[in-house]
């Protein structure tokens, strides 16, 4: 199994807010930390996901669900999760990989 966490926080730049700009967290900056999973497992071969825009409120402008889950299976059958919450209102990431 292969796990991912990234942590986050929101980003300065206002376009990335609007998911018609920026297309989310999955797609600006997650995209790296899946690239990650398939060099060190393979490639993936079904996902489920689930997000939402949960914290953060009153961020003006914010579209951009900010927790999304991610369950990966991958083609040698290993089984992968990611979660990826941006909650942090301060700049900083954390990311564990298991």
């Amino acid at each position: 199994m292969a796990i991912i966490h990234r942590w986050g926080g929101l980003p300065d730049t206002p376009w990335w807010r609007v998911i018609a700009q920026s297309g989310g967290q999955l797609v600006e900056q997650t995209t790296h930390q899946i690239d990650l999973l398939r060099y060190l497992v393979g490639e993936v071969e079904e996902v489920h996901a689930y997000y939402a825009l949960r914290t953060l409120n009153g961020v003006e402008y914010l579209d951009v669900p900010n927790v999304y889950a991610l369950t990966l299976k991958f083609e040698n059958s290993t089984i992968g999760a990611l979660s990826v919450p941006v909650v942090l209102r301060e700049k900083g990431v954390g990311i564990a990989v298991l």
